[in-house]
């Protein structure tokens, strides 16, 4: 009864007594690595072969075709989108494009050039 009463003036539930009790779990979240994951040597080779000239205005599904085709495909497609992400290389392109001023009609040229 007094633990009852201690908890209602502090107006805190009484399961916070028992939960201070209870030691709390880690934090840390073990990784699992699976036996398919791609090495770091052969991860850090995929934005190499995707930035040279041969590749480089090509998507990573073009890429991926290309060098399945020759048989000496690295990783799949998704890990190639996976790993260029890591390094920030994936994204629209469409910042790259430059949009052409539009042309004002021929009455405003005339007028502006009085």
């Amino acid at each position: 009864m007094m633990i009852e009463q201690h908890h209602e003036e502090l107006g805190e539930p009484r399961s916070s007594r028992y939960r201070s009790r209870r030691p709390r779990k880690s934090e840390h979240i073990p990784s699992w690595d699976s036996p398919r994951r791609l090495s770091p040597e052969k991860a850090s080779g995929v934005p190499d072969t995707l930035n040279t000239e041969r590749f480089f205005d090509m998507a990573p599904g073009e890429v991926y075709a290309t060098l399945l085709n020759e048989g000496t495909c690295p990783c799949s497609e998704c890990a190639m989108y996976r790993i260029l992400s890591r390094y920030g290389q994936t994204g629209s392109a469409s910042f790259c494009r430059t949009v052409p001023a539009p042309c004002p009609p021929d009455g405003i040229k005339a007028f502006a050039a009085s």
